[in-house]
């Protein structure tokens, strides 16, 4: 299936890479809009309780997909093509879903941690499945094995 335009949701999860790689390798002929997300200071399980309302967040959010978009580059050729970054406050689920809409979107990617059916009945679907409820353009989730180990500097 053909994209023009597929939007790679960064939700501060150290799979956001993943997503982005996916994108670029499965729709290297698309553009992409690349969207970081940053979680509201109060809204749970956000690093609220961790971080005070004057930390940069917005600028780190900037940064960290600049280095996921220039480490893509380096490494699929889908990569070269326009690759815009964007980067919003809210819920992920509405955000990027709203956004996709706005944008004329013809895909969403988002990363995902592949968990067991006793953690999704726990805890809830997951982003990936909060953004597919809400989307009105597929989206793909990219699912990867929790065992995997990733970088340090991939969460926000």
């Amino acid at each position: 299936m053909a994209a023009d335009t597929v939007l790679v949701a960064l939700v501060g999860r150290p799979f956001d890479a993943d997503a982005l790689a996916h994108a670029t390798e499965r729709f290297p002929a698309a553009d992409f809009v690349v969207l970081a997300v940053v979680t509201p200071l109060d809204a749970p399980f956000s690093e609220g309780q961790l971080l005070s309302p004057t930390d940069d967040r917005f600028v780190q959010a900037r940064q960290r997909a600049e280095g996921l978009v220039e480490r893509a580059r380096g490494t699929s050729a889908g990569a070269s093509n326009d690759i815009r970054i964007v980067v919003a406050q809210g819920r992920p689920a509405p955000v990027v879903a709203a956004r996709a809409d706005r944008l004329d979107a013809d895909r969403i990617v988002v990363g995902a941690r592949d968990r067991s059916r006793l953690a999704d009945y726990l805890l809830g679907d997951g982003v990936g499945a909060a953004i597919a409820d809400r989307a009105s353009v597929p989206v793909t989730v990219v699912e990867v094995d929790q065992e995997t180990p990733r970088p340090a500097d991939s969460i926000l």
